[in-house]
């Protein structure tokens, strides 16, 4: 617990920086400052988030409660607006509902790139807060305005750093190093610097200060004084300069922005006095003082402090008991920055002001003179760099060195040396592994994600990987797997082949990843039809001529054949759910009833006569009597699908279409928007003041209706639409791990200019939002038509409902009008079809336009072992 405020800094006149407001109570700080505002001394403006022990008083200062998870509301989410706006001319519509979402919020998608009107984007994926740790965490690859906050502050800084400097090699260091971080951030070394190929980073400099007694630094490093009098005493490193924050730059550049600076403190004089190490040093000039520092202070404290272009902003203090000899240390990694004493973390600290800067240094204050404080043995490296490591096995691995990658690989040898078992060059993370002879062919080919080849007791001539998109896995058995090749897809693959070859083993290009197994026997027919989602194949001891699955759109599907062909395996038509498991011989009379919901159908060993199901509210069930139940049982969800065709089931039987499709069965597809074409009312949608939302005839998609929303005055971005529960706030409940897309149209009127994002914000089980939200860019021009505009995404682990919205992204103008009509939310991972009861195969769950409504999809199978390539996924079709 805390007090939380947003207040303007206060300028300390003793110390000459900036310093929180009542500091004697500050738990943690967030300066939200611009950097011009960081630079300027005594009376600059801007903001800082500051957490407090107990409530304070502070002039001019926004009150936030004593939660991190307090809710905002809406007066004080436009009080907080128009200060931002009026401290540092910066237009911010606030999405966050609480705190803690508030703080988020600024440092991600409401962050300043450049930093010349607001707070710099974080470059972490984490906030820390003094007296909390970390309050928030984040995954940058997952907002795409965040992302591109971050790739903008990179490339800035990158370019600034090819103005400074010629060395190319040295570019390319950095450029490993960013490579190497920003990855995991969906951020690639192309995205930077596209002409330039990184190399790995490895930077370390230190400096002993042995020499005579002068008034130049050294003797291992160049340094430049950025202030005071910096000289050599009987070894060690001491200024004389005068109050203010006096640094000294190392003059080698080290290969990332990420690294640290330290120096052992050896003596210290008066109380104001204090000596330390200092990051990201300025390198543009020799007077430039621009520096993240800690400095040990004869007071017993320890000082966590930043300079910006000469003025000092103190982030956070801590008592620290001084023993001397003691060893201080500042780290910047991201946006978080620590302090270490003697080794031990003191501080974390976010701060997002100083990024780029490649060189590290000293800091020095208030008058230290030779014969007060003095340091030694000064240290600076980066905290990037590759590890690689190389595992021998019962022999020596003579050969089993690992070839330059940009992130960490791994090389094991068996029982014999690896002669060949390098690694060729890859964007990500390769592992080989040898088995007990040589892998003369091992090697993997150049692929844009993570592969892996593992050979038998026989090398695998044929076991390459073919260029993909993402990670594949190609297994041998005993024998050569020629034909094991993965196919060119999408996504993530895996063909395991059985004690023979499986020549006929190769995957189908799908959507999403998929499995094959086969049996003893070849599995000739054992391909996957084409299909949305996952799907599973087992095919029995005999060849499973029939094992193809039904294509459909919603989740898990299995089939599983038993001893003979379920010649009668067919399902019937129900309203939800259904499922059917064959027995050991043909279950004649294994038919499902209809029923409302759930049922479920078990066969014995003999047919099951009297298989009828009992009849209940939630679920059926049918279980056999006397005989053993030889197959097992499949769980049933709602819309999951199963079916079991029979090979004899042939166009003779009207089963087969003109395209060579088998109709199977039924999948159900839900929207549980209750009025998607507002054919009824607008209750269903609330907008932000200032806008207003009415239902309309002249313009519409569907139906004879759409909703409109006009602006009342002009406003800056962001102003929000959002579609909820009909009559209520409410969000709509998801199922986390689920995949949903949400889609509506949009048609702006003649002469707006629309652009703007469609969304999904999720919320855990106490209503906290999570952070970040699924979104798809939305741009249209005045006159244009109606364009159907989706987003897909899966539902967070911690996930319990979802907020769908739409934010107009650039200004409004007073008059601006939009048009909206058929919204869907739908539990799949790819836009469908429209989806209310007045259209084809759907049907309202009540009444017509205030309920919700279900299409019911027929299942098509490629009849005979045939594939069929997948469908297009479609993002806009104008209607």
């Amino acid at each position: 617990m805390g007090f939380y405020v947003l207040a303007p800094w206060a300028w300390d006149t003793l110390e000459t920086k900036w310093r929180a407001p009542v500091v004697d109570k500050i738990l943690g700080l967030i300066d939200l400052r611009s950097l011009p505002q960081q630079a300027t001394p005594v009376s600059a403006g801007g903001f800082g988030f500051f957490a407090y022990s107990e409530p304070v008083s502070i002039p001019g200062a926004i009150e936030l409660g004593a939660s991190l998870d307090g809710a905002l509301t809406a007066a004080n989410k436009r009080k907080i607006e128009r200060a931002i706006r009026s401290e540092g001319d910066w237009n911010i519509s606030l999405g966050a509902n609480t705190v803690r979402e508030l703080l988020a919020e600024f440092l991600t998608v409401g962050a300043d790139p450049t930093g010349q009107r607001f707070a710099r984007p974080l470059l972490s994926e984490e906030i820390y807060l003094g007296g909390h740790s970390v309050i928030w965490r984040g995954k940058i690859m997952h907002s795409p305005i965040w992302q591109a906050n971050v790739l903008s502050v990179y490339q800035q800084d990158f370019q600034h750093l090819r103005q400074e400097s010629d060395d190319v090699e040295h570019h390319r260091r950095v450029l490993g190093a960013l490579d190497r971080k920003l990855r995991s951030y969906g951020i690639r070394a192309g995205d930077i610097a596209p002409d330039l190929e990184p190399l790995p980073p490895s930077t370390t400099i230190t400096e002993s200060f042995n020499k005579s007694n002068s008034t130049t630094l050294g003797p291992d490093l160049s340094w430049t004084e950025l202030g005071g009098n910096w000289e050599v005493f009987s070894n060690e490193v001491a200024d004389s300069g005068d109050s203010a924050v006096q640094l000294a730059r190392a003059d080698t550049d080290l290969s990332s922005a990420d690294h640290y600076g330290q120096i052992i403190v050896t003596a210290l004089g008066d109380g104001s006095s204090r000596l330390g190490g200092a990051a990201r040093v300025q390198t543009v000039d020799s007077t430039t003082d621009t520096a993240y520092h800690v400095a040990l202070r004869n007071n017993d404290a320890l000082e966590l402090e930043k300079t910006v272009s000469g003025t000092n902003t103190e982030l956070a203090s801590t008592a620290q008991t001084v023993t001397l000899p003691d060893t201080v240390k500042v780290e910047i990694n991201g946006s978080t920055l620590k302090s270490y004493f003697n080794g031990s973390e003191v501080n974390s600290v976010t701060d997002t002001g100083i990024t780029g800067n490649l060189r590290a240094g000293l800091m020095a204050r208030n008058g230290i003179t030779a014969a007060a404080a003095h340091g030694d043995d000064f240290e600076a490296a980066d905290l990037a760099g590759v590890e690689t490591r190389s595992l021998a096995g019962s022999q020596p691995a003579s050969t089993g060195t690992l070839v330059r990658v940009e992130q960490a690989p791994r090389a094991v040898a068996g029982g014999q040396p690896a002669a060949t078992g390098t690694l060729a060059r890859t964007e990500q993370a390769l592992r080989a592994s040898a088995g007990d002879q040589p892998t003369a062919t091992g090697i993997l080919t150049r692929v844009f994600g993570q592969p892996r080849s593992l050979s038998g007791d026989q090398p695998t001539p044929t076991g390459t990987l073919a260029a993909v998109w993402e990670g594949v896995r190609a297994l041998a058995g005993d024998q050569l797997a020629a034909a094991g090749t993965l196919a060119t897809k999408l996504t993530a693959f895996k063909s395991l082949a059985g004690d023979q070859p499986a020549s006929t083993g190769v995957l189908t290009r799908i959507r999403n990843s998929v499995h094959a197994l086969t049996g003893s026997q070849p599995a000739a027919t054992g391909d996957l039809a084409r299909q949305h989602r996952r799907f599973s194949s087992i095919a029995g001891s005999q060849p499973s001529a029939i094992g193809s699955l039904a294509a459909a759109l919603t989740v898990v599907k299995r089939a599983l054949a038993g001893a003979q062909p379920a010649a009668t395996g067919a399902l019937t038509r129900i309203e939800k759910a259904v499922r059917a498991v064959a027995g050991s011989q043909p279950t004649a009379t294994g038919a499902l009833s209809t029923l409302g919901t759930f049922a479920r159908a078990l066969t014995g060993s003999q047919p099951s006569a009297s298989g009828a199901l009992t009849r209940s509210k939630a679920f059926s069930r049918s279980l056999a009597g006397s005989q053993p139940t030889a197959t097992g049982t499949l769980s049933v969800v709602l819309l999951q699908l199963v079916s079991v065709p029979d090979a004899s089931a042939k166009a003779d039987a009207g089963l087969v279409d003109a395209m060579a499709m088998t109709r199977t069965g039924l999948a159900v597809i839900l929207n549980p928007y209750t009025n998607p074409s507002f054919e009824v009312d607008v209750l269903a949608v609330l907008v932000d003041t200032g806008l207003a939302k009415v239902q309309s005839s002249a313009e519409f998609w569907k139906g004879t209706k759409s909703l409109k929303v006009t602006s009342s005055q002009n406003f800056p971005p962001i102003k929000v639409v959002r579609f909820v529960r009909r009559g209520t706030d409410d969000r709509f409940p998801v199922v986390p791990g689920q995949d949903y897309t949400w889609s509506f149209a949009i048609k702006p009127d003649a002469v707006t200019t629309l652009a703007g994002h469609i969304g999904i914000k999720w919320f855990d089980s106490d209503g906290v939002v999570i952070i970040p939200h699924p979104f798809t860019q939305i741009t249209l021009v005045g006159g244009d038509g109606w364009v159907r505009f989706s987003i897909s995404a899966e539902a967070p682990s911690n996930a319990a409902t979802a907020e769908l919205n739409f934010e107009e992204t650039v200004a409004w103008n007073s008059g601006d009008i939009i048009y909206i009509d058929g919204c869907n939310f739908t539990s799949t991972a790819v836009l469908q079809d429209y989806i209310d009861g007045d259209q084809f195969e759907c049907d309202w769950g009540g009444t017509p336009h205030i309920s919700a409504s279900a299409r019911q999809i027929p299942v098509l199978v490629p009849a005979y072992g045939r594939s069929a390539e997948p469908i297009p996924e479609a993002q806009a079709v104008e209607g």
